[in-house]
């Protein structure tokens, strides 16, 4: 996936670039009849080709990177999730009380906000030495 944006900052060897973000419908918005907002969303780089502030550039992003980014943030918290209420349900029926519907999706919720909590903290820790999603290929 191609993207085209502009450096608004400069910092530790990154580039922050203001970027539109996608929609639905692609680069065809004026084909469609949803009328989305098409905003603006900020991306850091490696500043590999040292642009300067206000620059427009080309940023490049492989696909495997972009859907196990979406797996990771859409996916596996609803695994999770799920995982809660059964355990829920299968802990209950061993200690021999019957199950109850609001604990166990009281406890697949928590479940729900442990797996963000634990995905916010490892991008954290992994912040610096991970694998750049998107990579700065030209200066335009």
């Amino acid at each position: 996936m191609t993207k085209y944006g502009t450096i608004v900052a400069l910092k530790n060897g990154k580039a922050t670039l203001q970027v539109p973000r996608s929609t639905a419908c692609g680069d065809k918005c004026g084909s469609c009849s949803s009328h989305c907002n098409q905003g603006m969303i900020e991306i850091d780089v490696r500043n590999d080709l040292h642009a300067h502030v206000g620059d427009r550039v080309e940023v490049e992003s492989t696909t495997q990177l972009i859907l196990g980014a979406a797996f990771l943030v859409y996916v596996v918290p609803l695994i999770m999730m799920f995982l809660g209420i059964i355990l829920t349900n299968v802990v209950a029926s061993r200690i021999g009380i019957s199950p109850n519907e609001l604990v166990a999706v009281i406890v697949g919720l928590f479940f729900l906000a442990l797996t963000f909590v634990g995905i916010k903290i490892c991008d954290r820790k992994r912040n610096e030495d991970r694998k750049q999603i998107f990579t700065m290929t030209k200066i335009m």
